[in-house]
């Protein structure tokens, strides 16, 4: 280990012990609130929640320690914004069976988004999910539009529950990264399109058995296909299988298979996950092991976690180490950027992590704080292709990734909650010099306010620049990103709001990939409808 390496280890401790000491010293508040840190994952297909619910609280009461359930440590990335980045969808009501976002903005932007679904849920419960968006800037070619629709269902049986969905996808997008004044390309010859269909279905125990025994099962797939007769087939599989000891202690065995077969490559990632938890008052320990196989090698991480109970409810520290194999596949390539090449060469990506961090609330502020050691295996990285400069291809490289996430939520008033988080990563690759078009740090602040009949909230984002080739193969930076959303509400009656947003005031088109310059400052109003 270098002395790059080591001195970052020593600085992300004594951030820690700092910040965990600063949080002790606080007046206690008897309140618990639970918050996690953004956590990267790579999209696969749609996928089922396998987390049974716990057994009943007991009725003694006991001091807490809470924690936010580990998940599966992807290497990807959120897709970047390459639209003006929306400022939340109104969840709709519980009351009422239908509920409608209509809407229309600049440049150019209708908006749709329309559920349905019956309330009465008791046997057999059904919903319809619609969903458009289109914009078009005077940028030529600069454009976008994406449309879904999903039905689904579940039935109840006496001690089981069946859950299934069908729907599709479709995004049409434009490669407008190139110059106009010195390159002429046709629409027909820039133009993008990905159809996925899919699908799934799940089953789960509905409540325990006498002996504490539950299971949960899960089938989803999908087809994508391009504009150019390129396709994928993709299928997730999990079993997951546990037993509850003393109302407290859980055994558990999960199996995930993922699965991706496109027209050039097939990959396939299967996985086993056994595990024992362990709880006390001020205590909880987690202990297994990820077996993977990937292909023809065998895999084996450990999956172990450890919470302390600190300083009442008011602080826990945790630490653990865990890590998975995230299958690759076209479709999650094109999630986090939709100009990747068709034909890429795809890698599944091993994650192996070692982490520590703390967690609670203090005087009202919830806050998180962890940090991050992560091996890495075929990190995928992405610069333009030399035979056509508006796509991009995939290079992989193994290495280390230090990675230290911050969440803080707050209500310094009635009404007024503000929620922000910080992302920093330092990457250490054994063969490329960076990782190209990948995030080193991105911060979010977002308040909501809520006054009668008027919701307003307002959304602020950082973004550092990231690294990139040029067509001469010099290393170059984006320029970073700072960007303001608005956003209010009025209920006009029960049944009916108006609302009005207002995306990227400062006008910042700072591109998240190299020539693809964001969208400016763009709006959208309309109504809500509930029925």
């Amino acid at each position: 280990m270098n002395t790059r390496i080591i001195s970052q280890y020593i600085f992300l401790g004594f951030f820690l012990v700092a910040f965990a000491a600063s949080s002790y010293a606080q007046k206690p508040d008897e309140s618990v609130e639970v918050i996690t840190g953004f956590q990267e994952t790579i999209g696969d297909v749609k996928k089922l929640d396998l987390t049974p619910d716990p057994p009943e609280e007991p009725t003694k009461q006991e001091p807490l320690i809470y924690d936010v359930q580990s998940k599966s440590l992807d290497v990807t990335y959120e897709a970047p914004t390459i639209r003006p980045v929306a400022i939340g969808k109104r969840k709709p009501a519980k009351a009422y069976p239908f509920w409608a976002k209509l809407g229309f903005g600049t440049p150019l932007r209708p908006y749709a988004d329309i559920r349905y679904s019956n309330l009465d849920q008791s046997k057999f419960g059904y919903g319809i999910e619609l969903h458009h968006e289109s914009a078009k800037a005077k940028r030529l070619f600069q454009r976008f539009s994406e449309s879904s629709a999903t039905l689904n269902g579940q039935y109840a049986f006496d001690k089981a529950v069946l859950k299934a969905d069908v729907g599709f996808d479709l995004e049409n997008r434009f490669y407008y990264g190139f110059n106009e004044s010195d390159t002429t390309f046709v629409e027909d010859d820039s133009k993008q399109r990905f159809l996925t269909l899919r699908g799934g279905i799940g089953l789960s125990n509905s409540k325990l058995d006498d002996k504490g025994f539950g299971y949960s099962a899960e089938l989803d797939a999908y087809r994508l296909n391009d504009r150019f007769d390129y396709g994928e087939t993709g299928v997730l599989a999990g079993l997951n299988l546990y037993k509850w000891i003393a109302d407290k202690h859980k055994i558990h065995f999960g199996v995930t298979n993922h699965l991706a077969s496109s027209t050039d490559t097939t990959l396939n990632a299967l996985g086993l996950h056994p595990n024992f938890e362990f709880h006390q008052k001020r205590f909880k320990a987690k202990i297994g092991a990820g077996v993977f196989l990937d292909g023809s090698q065998v895999q084996v991480i450990p999956d172990l976690e450890f919470l302390v109970n600190v300083a009442g409810s008011q602080l826990v520290a945790f630490a653990g180490w865990n890590g998975d194999v995230a299958p690759s596949s076209l479709k999650k390539q094109t999630q986090y950027s939709p100009w990747v090449r068709s034909d890429i060469q795809l890698r599944n990506t091993t994650v192996n992590a070692q982490y520590l961090g703390f967690r609670g609330k203090v005087k009202g502020v919830g806050f998180e704080l962890k940090g991050e050691h992560r091996f890495l295996k075929n990190l995928a990285t992405y610069n333009s292709d030399s035979t056509d400069f508006r796509k991009f291809n995939v290079q992989y490289d193994d290495g280390r990734q230090i990675k230290a996430t911050t969440a803080l939520t707050v209500q310094p008033i009635k009404n007024l909650t503000v929620i922000g988080s910080l992302d920093y990563n330092i990457y250490n690759l054994d063969s490329l010099a960076q990782a190209w078009h990948l995030p080193v740090f991105e911060g979010k602040l977002d308040a909501t306010y809520t006054y009668k009949k008027l919701t307003g909230r307002a959304e602020i984002e950082v973004r550092s620049g990231r690294k990139y080739l040029d067509e001469n193969n010099l290393e170059q930076n984006l320029n970073s990103r700072f960007q303001v959303n608005l956003g209010a509400s009025y209920s006009i009656t029960p049944k009916i709001s108006a609302f009005a947003e207002a995306y990227n005031l400062t006008n910042s088109k700072a591109p998240d990939f190299y020539r693809y310059e964001q969208f400016g400052i763009t709006l959208l109003g309309g109504v809500i409808i509930k029925l």
